[in-house]
């Protein structure tokens, strides 16, 4: 008869199998059989230990709530330079959320439509704590006189709160803690050499085309035929309901006609959210492209992508949304085509900064393509703050152009 210490480490093992299933897998598309399978046991016999799925995932993000309390707590305990206690955190909570990947991707990608209320709840309030702990150690650097004027403590703490939370997926074939590390030292060091951190004036020529973007983008938008109609339905809902729970049905009376005419013009849910991810994608590309056709200068170019994305952050926050989940869940055929755009920009982003580095307009010792990488994590922090335009882009440009925190007096 087992005993219950046995009991016990079995228990922990089929959680060590779920967690493993998931991540490699996802949640959805993760069976019972499968988490058996895994843990070295009939499927039967898991029975033993968990009723559900369902409740083998409340168990996996309790256990991820428990141990960020310490990793909080331990984080504020820390009185030493409060630049490096930042630091610390941040890739202390990067570290943390690597060991819990799977239990973070059921918070960070919104619980299935089936999902009972206790998981629905409980994934929506995780994790928690992570940016009030950033909000107060920044406001202890800045008491301390180690933040620039001019940096939005807002900003500032939605930076670092993304990347401490998504480092490690956002970077998934780098050690955890290692794109966290090079982003604290992008922002609160800067990029930008010296001799070129000063004001730099934007060309005329660039001047009017982020005037033009933030003209278009700012224009009503009238949905174009039954197709556009369908699209625009389906923003709506996906960012109201979340793109798991939302059914054709759902957009359909959202779009005002029987839902059987929504097939004559999509052949299933995932295609709407393909195109919406696509048409997002292909905006931010042409408005890339015209900021790098304007100006030769690395300088002007990344401040330019900089007013890019602080006007692209209102302005497609809902689409930005749907991106966050389905990239993560898309087949590799859909992620291949509508991802085209991502892998251009980021293609355009480190030529930016490989001319930077050469010719000493901008000064880092990390390795471009993870430089690339902190860089263009940072571009997507204006979709993560409620502010846009102009007070954005100033925050990004002090940021750049010296960073956000005074050295040590």
């Amino acid at each position: 008869m087992p005993t219950h210490d046995t009991g016990t480490a079995r228990r922990a093992e089929v959680l060590a199998a779920a967690a493993d299933q998931f991540a490699a897998a996802g949640y959805a598309g993760s069976s019972l059989r499968q988490v058996a399978e895994r843990a070295g046991i009939l499927p039967g016999s898991l029975y033993h230990h968990f009723d559900s799925k369902e409740a083998i995932a409340v168990e996996l993000v309790q256990a991820m709530a428990a141990g960020l309390v310490g990793i909080r707590r331990r984080g504020l305990r820390r009185r030493g330079d409060p630049i490096a206690d930042l630091r610390a955190f941040v890739t202390d909570c990067a570290a943390f959320f690597a060991r819990h990947r799977a239990a973070l991707a059921l918070c960070l990608l919104e619980p299935p439509g089936t999902a009972r209320a206790g998981l629905t709840d409980l994934v929506r309030a995780q994790p928690a704590g992570v940016g009030s702990a950033i909000g107060i150690l920044i406001g202890r650097a800045a008491d301390a006189g180690r933040l620039r004027t001019g940096i939005d403590p807002g900003l500032l703490r939605a930076a670092l709160r993304h990347v401490a939370v998504t480092g490690s997926v956002s970077a998934p074939d780098r050690p955890p803690t290692e794109l966290p590390a090079a982003f604290c030292t992008l922002v609160l060091d800067g990029l930008c050499a010296p001799a070129a951190s000063g004001t730099v004036p934007q060309t005329d020529r660039l001047t009017r085309v982020l005037a033009d973007i933030r003209a278009r983008w700012a224009a009503p938008e009238t949905p174009a035929g039954r197709r556009g109609e369908i699209l625009e339905a389906a923003r709506i809902e996906f960012a109201r309901r979340g793109v798991d729970a939302t059914t054709m049905r759902d957009i359909a009376e959202t779009a005002g006609f029987p839902a059987a005419g929504i097939y004559r013009h999509f052949a299933s849910k995932r295609q709407i959210v393909t195109e919406i991810v696509g048409g997002f994608s292909t905006e931010l590309l042409a408005g890339t492209d015209r900021i790098i056709d304007a100006t030769t200068d690395p300088v002007v170019a990344l401040d330019g992508l900089c007013g890019l994305m602080g006007l692209a952050g209102p302005r497609f926050r809902r689409e930005y949304a749907t991106v966050q989940v389905w990239w993560r869940t898309a087949s590799p055929d859909d992620a291949d085509q509508a991802m085209s755009g991502n892998r251009r920009r980021l293609q355009v982003l480190t030529a930016i900064l490989t001319s930077g580095l050469r010719n000493g307009s901008f000064s880092s010792d990390t390795g471009i393509d993870l430089l690339a990488l902190g860089v263009r994590e940072l571009l997507w922090v204006p979709f993560q703050v409620t502010t846009g335009g102009t007070r954005v882009q100033d925050s990004l440009h002090t940021i750049l152009h010296g960073g956000a925190a005074q050295p040590a007096r």
